[in-house]
């Protein structure tokens, strides 16, 4: 039973993540029960700051909760000392020379100094050598700005409006709008005449993410549309049952759409997420793709509309690894390949797998079973049996296997005409305005904050606030960087947990930094920074140089 959220972080806004209950998975993209899936929340992030990603664990023996956070920094280092402030963002608190003196009480916290920033920057020249078509959902990192380059991925997207710690990395970003967010925040960030590409409505036809109707669907379409009108809209991204019978859903909102504007939806393709578990052994992923580009042909937009799979991951619950390799090598070569005449235009792996929970816990449960999902054994830098796999697979400038042209609609005298496949134009990374901050309104009736009781932030109720009734002082977020609390009067304190290289956080913080640092978050735990007594002290010895 996993949950992933993505943490605040300065002038993000993370949506409401709703808890499990009676087993059931929740999180951005839920699976079904037990399947370990676990998802974050879109959270588009203010200028200066960066995207942290919270990943959260519950062991189903003991129901004790783990967190494992993991920072995503906007930026490079190098511009982390220079990146504007967004407007009004209180500071951290000095407490130079005070190593473990008691902080002086106050109402409101003191700001002596300016938060550690990280302003997105236009993402490098892609690299030619990535496959285009190959990408990572990247539900959290495995390092602060690495780990992506065995997989020759060409894209990547965050669940939000910002690249995170992989703007410098040559792949293209895709920003998200899931469900969340207000026209002006969304607008102010991306612009209003932001022209690339967008994803949308993450699995609206699940109650545990964006929870809407058909009707209310339409309307969050109508709302997108309307606000950035030159945006290559992909969406839906819907997922499961959905998915085995294409026009359920989708051609219900699709209709719905028409009735409401007199067209059909402007949007420039459709999401899937595939997941095997879905299809129980009866259905396999080529004849769910196959229903896919049926749906597609029988509404005339085969060939016209792009089918991207914005998140997929294997099944295999008991095989030995060799069977879990062929099992995503045989849906990416699918992918690759196409179906005669239909191609996909997009993939990514969803990083957040973990281990699969299948009933009580097993042994084979453990990181070095083959069922462990990420593409990454966990607190190492060795490829599961999954990464292996997706390293191995369609690497470099692949082109379609079978690059068959795809019909041009044409009046049913003329004869087809053949145009050939999509090129994949990168879209520009939105650089946000430093002018567009959303400041939040103060509360009504200011009351006076308590310096002691504070909120471990690992989410947020809403993009920047939820903190109100509780007038705490302090926060942090298991990162180095505030979180769309930055304008809340609340002191944040920094946190360096177990990861990161000293020329990002020193990059990032600044090294006359002299405020509270906290450090080695659970590292008796094995899921958590997991080391050693001797590794501790050697990681002390770091931060404390």
């Amino acid at each position: 039973l996993f949950l992933a959220t993505e943490t605040p972080s300065a002038g993000t806004m993370p949506a409401t993540f709703t808890p499990s209950s009676g087993g059931q998975e929740t999180g951005l993209s839920s699976g079904q029960a037990g399947n370990g899936r676990g998802e974050p929340t879109a959270t588009p992030d203010l200028t200066g700051y960066s995207t942290i990603i919270e990943v959260r664990r519950t062991g189903e023996a003991t129901g004790e909760p783990v967190l494992i956070p993991t920072a995503i920094a906007s930026a490079s280092p190098a511009s982390a000392t220079t990146a504007p402030v967004a407007t009004g963002a209180p500071t951290p608190t000095s407490s130079a020379g005070q190593g473990n003196a008691t902080p002086t009480p106050k109402i409101e916290p003191t700001n002596t100094a300016s938060p550690p920033t990280n302003t997105p920057q236009p993402s490098a020249t892609p690299n030619l050598n990535f496959n285009p078509r190959k990408g990572i959902a990247a539900a959290y990192a495995w390092a602060y700005d690495t780990g992506y380059e065995p997989f020759n991925t060409g894209w990547y997207y965050t669940w939000s409006l910002f690249p995170g710690e992989w703007v410098n990395s040559g792949m293209e970003f895709i920003p998200m709008w899931p469900c969340h967010g207000t026209v002006d925040y969304v607008v102010g960030t991306l612009g209003a005449d932001y022209d690339g590409y967008l994803l949308f409505l993450n699995e609206p036809e699940r109650p545990e993410q964006c929870t809407h109707s058909i009707e209310e669907a339409v309307d969050y379409y109508l709302m997108v549309r309307n606000a950035l009108p030159q945006a290559k809209l992909i969406g839906p991204q819907t997922i499961g049952s959905t998915n085995l019978n294409f026009s359920a859903w989708i051609g219900a909102w699709r209709e719905a759409v028409r009735q409401r504007t007199g067209s059909y939806p402007d949007v420039a393709g459709y999401g899937f997420h595939l997941y095997p578990y879905y299809l129980n052994g009866v259905v396999t992923p080529r004849q769910v793709m196959q229903t896919w580009c049926d749906g597609l042909a029988s509404w005339g937009e085969l060939g016209t509309k792009e089918i991207w799979v914005t998140e997929f991951g294997v099944e295999n619950f008991d095989g030995t690894p060799q069977q879990v390799q062929d099992q995503l090598t045989s849906m990416v070569n699918l992918f690759e390949q196409g179906i005669g005449n239909c191609q996909l235009d997009r993939y990514a792996y969803f990083t957040d797998r973990r281990v699969a929970i299948q009933g009580a816990p097993t042994p084979t449960i453990a990181p070095g079973g083959p069922n462990y999902f990420d593409l990454y054994w966990r607190n190492s830098w060795d490829l599961s049996y999954v990464g292996q796999a997706y390293a191995n697979v369609a690497n470099g400038s692949v082109a379609p296997a079978n690059p068959t042209s795809i019909p041009q609609e044409t009046k049913p005298s003329a004869a087809p005409s053949p145009i050939p496949i999509r090129t994949l134009t990168p879209s520009p990374t939105p650089t946000p305005s430093p002018t567009a901050v959303v400041t939040p309104a103060p509360s009504a009736i200011p009351q006076p904050l308590n310096p002691r009781k504070g909120i471990a932030a690992t989410y947020a109720w809403a993009y920047d606030t939820g903190f109100e009734p509780f007038r705490s002082g302090w926060y942090y977020t298991w990162s180095l960087f505030p979180g769309e609390w930055a304008n809340s009067s609340m002191e944040f304190i920094p946190m360096w947990p177990c990861h990161g290289t000293v020329d990002y956080v020193v990059g990032s913080l600044g090294a006359d930094y002299d405020g509270y640092l906290l450090f080695l978050n659970e590292p008796d735990r094995p899921e958590q920074c997991g080391m050693s007594v001797e590794e501790a002290v050697d990681y002390y010895l770091t931060v404390r140089t």
